[in-house]
């Protein structure tokens, strides 16, 4: 008999065996559909833009059916095979406060010269809508928005436009070194080999994702920033979850460190939300507790965004590209369905407008595009699109697939345009409202800061340019995949709860992004990376709380 002591044992167990193989059914299907889409991608850009408007993607052949039962015999033998022999190192290291000091001065120091080469710092254009008025822009987060309104106005007050810009990179980059610091320090005292912890090192100070993202005023650097970070906490207290909401000192370290997660993206209050709701149902005695924490993140977020009203459009993204793509392919619609559509938007700009990889060429760059009759109707749209599904599944599913292309398709490729490189500074050109164009379209845009000969910034703007890169999306996430899945055969279930913030984070933009390429959206899993990829060998002896305070 089951009784409230071993609710939470028997709950881990279920998750340990069959989560797992469910992850990696999910992971086996995301190789398998990108293996056969590779050779199509690969002959260039102009078949996401052009071909995928009528690619059938769904349903899959006998060939993909074997090829994704194939992967997932290999994945789940290799995921077996290596839970029997990867063993935690057992070692507990010290770190000192020196190394965690002059690790970040390190970091620091490193970004420095790009942040003279496009001082005050970057931008893209979201950011310029809102920094003139905060609430012209709605959806972007209001606090958000205020805060860019208020460091523009800083400058202003000064005589220097940019110059509360400059102050706010500054402030990022002392909280970004900050963090990559406490990162490998919580690392190297888990035990994680030396030579691995220098490797992230070089990384996080050289490769130009890192400083590029520590530079921007874009708030999804902060935001997995503080993801980093709350995953770091919640290792620490893995093994003991009801004091996140028993303890009060831990609990406003959590609240501290969940702010920025609920204010500064659309999703953040879904994936604390669901934490909380997962975690209350582990530790069941404190069910009430973490519901009461969940309804607290539920007020604190409608407050922050009370006088913002998001248009109906920017909510179902997905759904119109879902409906575009049935208009484009000729797929089964009533008339009345037509009927309502076209008082939206003509069909015939449906059937024209429709990009297979983001739904702004109908909802946003579009004049013709019926803004009140559709916030009017929401009833009768939503009753249209379910109506259509199940005539189109296969052309729903493909539409789907395609407008969250890089977050789940595994590939080698990743590319400026999606959103990955912010290289136009903020000068005082920029800051000038009738210079506004969207999209803004410039390779790069250094600085006329003049700490750097112009020569020299150019150079070093240009390098930049040319070398934001990472793995794309669809790479990380299976990595995430296969790690969580292998923490749960391991028997680890704590150890992969503490990812959970983070997959829920991935889950919801593989369910709707707002476009098929903007890896900031996952920017996060190139912070956590070496985390992610030290969790099977990290030493659980002890936490990072306490560290010597010698040398």
């Amino acid at each position: 008999m089951i009784n409230r002591k071993n609710i939470s044992s028997v709950f881990w167990d279920c998750l340990g065996n069959k989560f797992a193989v469910v992850l990696l059914l999910v992971a086996a299907f995301f190789v398998a559909l990108s293996i056969k889409l590779y050779p199509d991608i690969n002959t260039g850009m102009d078949f996401v833009y052009v071909d995928a408007k009528t690619y059938p993607l769904f349903p899959l052949g006998v060939f993909d059916c074997f090829l994704w039962c194939l992967i997932f015999i290999l994945l789940r033998l290799s995921v077996v095979f290596l839970a029997k022999r990867i063993q935690t190192s057992g070692i507990e290291r010290k770190f000192t406060r020196k190394m965690f000091i002059c690790l970040g001065v390190f970091f620091f120091l490193a970004w420095t010269p790009y942040f003279l080469a496009y001082y005050p710092g970057t931008s893209f254009f979201d950011e310029y809508f809102v920094i003139f008025d905060p609430f012209a822009w709605p959806i972007q987060p209001l606090i958000y928005s205020m805060i860019l309104h208020y460091t523009w106005k800083f400058g202003v007050f000064f005589g220097i436009d940019n110059l509360g810009f400059a102050f706010l990179t500054i402030f990022r980059m002392f909280l970004m070194s900050a963090a990559f610091s406490y990162l490998i320090c919580f690392l190297y005292k888990k035990g994680i080999s030396v030579v691995f912890l220098a490797a992230a090192v070089l990384l996080f100070a050289f490769l130009p994702i890192f400083p590029n993202t520590a530079i921007t005023i874009q708030k999804d650097g902060i935001f997995s920033l503080f993801l980093l970070m709350l995953t770091l906490f919640l290792y620490e207290n893995k093994d003991n979850l009801s004091k996140i909401v028993t303890n009060k000192r831990l609990f406003f370290i959590f609240l501290c460190l969940s702010l920025p997660i609920l204010l500064l993206r659309n999703n953040g209050l879904y994936i604390l939300v669901a934490t909380l709701m997962v975690f209350g149902f582990v530790e069941r005695k404190y069910m009430l507790r973490f519901i009461g924490a969940a309804l607290l993140f539920f007020v604190i977020t409608s407050a922050a965004n009370v006088y913002r009203v998001v248009p109906f459009k920017e909510s179902i993204g997905i759904p119109l590209q879902q409906i575009g793509r049935v208009l484009c392919v000729g797929g089964e619609i009533s008339e009345s369905a037509k009927s309502d559509l076209n008082h939206v938007l003509k069909l015939s700009i449906w059937r024209e407008k429709y990009n297979p990889i983001h739904s702004d060429t109908i909802k946003l760059f579009n004049r013709d595009f019926n803004d009140e009759l559709l916030n009017a109707n929401k009833g009768r749209f939503i009753k249209t699109y379910l109506e259509t599904f199940p005539k189109n599944i296969s052309t729903y599913f493909s539409a789907h697939a395609f407008a969250t292309l890089d977050f789940w398709c595994i590939g080698p490729w990743n590319y400026h345009h999606n959103q990955i490189a912010f290289v136009d500074a903020i000068t005082n050109d920029t800051l000038n409202p009738k210079n506004i164009r969207w999209p803004i379209e410039r390779p790069f845009h250094a600085t006329d800061f003049k700490a750097l000969k112009k020569p020299v910034r150019e150079k070093i703007a240009e390098f930049m340019a040319d070398n934001v890169f990472y793995l794309n999306g669809g790479t990380c996430g299976f990595i995430l995949l296969f790690i969580m899945a292998l923490l749960l055969e391991k028997g680890e279930k704590r150890k992969a709860a503490v990812m959970l913030p983070v997959f829920l984070s991935y889950l919801t933009i593989l369910i709707a992004s707002p476009t098929a390429f903007a890896f900031r959206y996952v920017l996060y899993l190139a912070f956590l990376m070496p985390f992610i990829l030290s969790l099977p060998f990290m030493s659980d002896e002890d936490t990072l709380l306490s560290y010597s305070k010698k040398g």
